[in-house]
C-alpha cells in the first residue's frame, strides 16, 4: 500500500471524490488563522498554475480562491465586484493595453501655442513677451547667431530639436528684439510626432495649402493647441498636447 503525503488546501468535495475512486484519504479541519494562511498559499499556486497554462479552468480555480478568502475575511465577492466597478470607473480598467513607460514631474509653462502649418513643417517662435525665460537661463541663453540642442518630450517620445537665436543686423535693424525660435526639418520625429498627435489640424491644413483658394493658417474650429513645460533638466521640455477628442 502507498501513501503520498501532502499538506495543501483542497476543495470541500475532494474527500468523496477520493472515497469515490476507492481510495482513502485523511483531513483536519483548520482554524481561522491556519485556514487564512493556506488560503494565501492557495493564491499563490492557482496564480502559478494559470500562468503556466493560460487556461480559463486554471482562471476559475483562481477566481474561486479569491472568493473564499474575501468570504474568510469577513466580506462576500460581491463586496469585492463593487469594489472592482468603483476603481474601474475611477481609474478606468485595462481595456486600452496601455503601458507605462516614464512619468516627470511637469514644471513651469514657458510657451503655449495654437497648432498651425509651421508646427508641421520646421518648428515655431518665441514671442518676445515669453522669451525673458530662455534668456534667463544659464543653460539656455544664447546670443543672435547662436543655437543650442535641446530635446522636446512630445507624446512620450524624445525628440531633439535646436533653440535658436537668429542673427540681427543691427546696423540695419538698431533695436531690433532678439528672434527666438524651436527649429527642425519636416522629416526630423518631432513634426512627425506632431502630425501623429494633431492629425486632425494636419489633414485640414494639408487639404487647405493644397487648395486653390488657402484659407487661414489657424483652424478656428478645431483650436487643438500644446504647452511647452520644463522638468528637471534645464535642456529638456515636455510638450503638453491638447488634442481635440474625437
Amino acid at each position: 500500500m502507498s501513501i503520498t503525503k501532502y499538506d495543501k488546501l483542497i476543495r470541500d468535495r475532494i474527500p468523496e471524490i477520493i472515497k469515490a475512486s476507492g481510495k482513502r484519504c485523511v483531513c483536519t479541519t483548520l482554524s481561522d488563522e491556519e485556514y487564512l494562511t493556506k488560503l494565501d498559499e492557495k493564491l499563490n499556486e492557482e496564480l502559478a498554475e494559470y500562468q503556466e497554462s493560460k487556461s480559463m479552468e486554471e482562471l476559475a480555480d483562481l477566481l474561486e480562491v479569491i472568493r473564499a478568502v474575501a468570504v474568510a475575511r469577513g466580506n462576500s465577492i460581491e463586496e469585492v465586484e463593487a469594489i472592482r466597478q468603483e476603481k474601474a470607473a475611477k481609474r478606468g480598467g485595462f481595456v486600452k493595453k496601455l503601458l507605462l513607460t516614464e512619468v516627470c514631474d511637469l514644471g513651469v509653462c514657458v510657451y503655449e501655442k495654437r497648432v498651425d502649418w509651421s508646427l508641421f513643417k520646421d518648428g515655431f517662435a518665441i514671442p518676445l513677451e515669453q522669451q525673458a525665460f530662455f534668456q534667463q537661463s544659464p543653460a539656455l541663453v544664447t546670443k543672435p547667431g547662436e543655437r543650442k540642442d535641446i530635446t522636446l518630450v512630445i507624446d512620450g517620445t524624445s525628440c531633439p530639436v535646436e533653440l535658436r537665436n537668429l542673427p540681427i543686423n543691427a546696423e540695419k535693424n538698431p533695436g531690433h528684439a532678439p528672434i527666438i525660435q524651436i527649429r527642425y526639418r519636416p522629416t526630423d520625429d518631432a513634426p512627425q510626432v506632431f502630425k501623429r498627435v494633431f492629425w486632425k489640424s494636419w489633414e485640414d491644413l494639408s487639404l487647405e495649402k493644397s487648395s486653390a483658394t488657402p484659407k487661414k493658417r489657424v483652424r478656428t474650429d478645431l483650436k487643438e493647441s500644446f504647452k511647452m513645460l520644463t522638468t528637471d533638466d534645464p535642456m529638456t521640455f515636455v510638450i503638453e498636447c491638447h488634442p481635440v477628442e474625437d
